[in-house]
């Protein structure tokens, strides 16, 4: 006879808890999935339950959702969702790290909420909740400030080998005002933003950059050189870059001149 239950961990495994004339019982009866609940499928007349993520990796599961068996071990550059192997998202691991140039930016993350990030790193002043990581590559030596618009957050920052918790350059100490400040000479570094817990708000990281050297802006679009000295300017007078038109004559002056060039003419 069906069992009494009041919920499906109150049956034997692949049986479903459902009403059936009139009380709840325990079904071992089904056509397809949808005599199943949710997470359940029917396979041989029974409802069983499907695989499920659990540790990382894909899990057979009993009755009551319980992982028994690993079916899929995921690997380093997978996550597991909706009970199968994903790939993970950019920046859940240094070989998924994303690169920055160095340029004032404001990036939106948010690595808490069923995003798929994972706690796989920490720094040496603490985090336990999962973190994201950026690849920055600078040139010439710069000022380089990292700060998260909201608590709860660790930022820290490797230099050379990304997976090497010895390469750490510097890690922030506050988490209520998450906020790195550092000089970094030429070479490439990794930036690690670390949650302190699974309970972290969504955030924003500003990346701001000092001690840059500001591009040439040069000048304008100057033409074609003539006589091999240098370009003709922007202005349309036709004389080389750097050369100045004459001074405009006054009205008076210039009527004066003229009458007197006639004169000499007439003699």
């Amino acid at each position: 006879a069906d069992t009494i239950c009041r919920q499906a961990c109150d049956c034997p495994a692949g049986t479903n808890c459902e009403v059936q004339d009139n009380n709840i019982t325990c079904v071992t009866r089904c056509s397809d999935d949808t005599d199943c609940v949710d997470g359940f499928t029917c396979e041989a007349g029974r409802c069983r339950a499907g695989p499920g993520c659990f540790a990382g990796d894909v899990w057979d599961r009993d009755v009551c959702s319980r992982p028994v068996a690993v079916n899929t071990e995921c690997g380093a550059q997978e996550i597991c969702e909706g009970g199968a192997c994903v790939p993970a998202p950019v920046g859940d691991t240094c070989m998924l790290a994303e690169d920055l140039i160095a340029t004032n930016r404001f990036i939106p993350v948010d690595i808490v909420n069923d995003s798929g990030y994972r706690d796989v790193y920490q720094g040496s002043c603490g985090a336990f909740g999962p973190d994201r990581v950026w690849r920055l590559t600078i040139d010439e030596t710069v000022d380089l400030q990292v700060s998260a618009r909201h608590p709860g957050y660790r930022i820290y920052i490797r230099g050379g080998d990304c997976e090497d918790a010895a390469s750490e350059i510097a890690c922030s100490l506050d988490t209520n005002r998450p906020n790195l400040e550092v000089t970094l000479d030429p070479g490439v570094y990794y930036v690690f933003l670390d949650a302190q817990l699974f309970t972290a708000m969504e955030t924003t990281i500003d990346f701001i950059f000092g001690g840059l050297e500001e591009p040439d802006a040069g000048l304008a679009d100057a033409g074609p050189p003539v006589d091999g000295g240098p370009g003709m300017d922007d202005g349309g007078c036709g004389c080389r870059v750097g050369a100045q038109r004459s001074p405009a004559l006054p009205a008076a002056f210039a009527g004066l001149l003229g009458l007197a060039l006639l004169r000499r003419r007439r003699r």
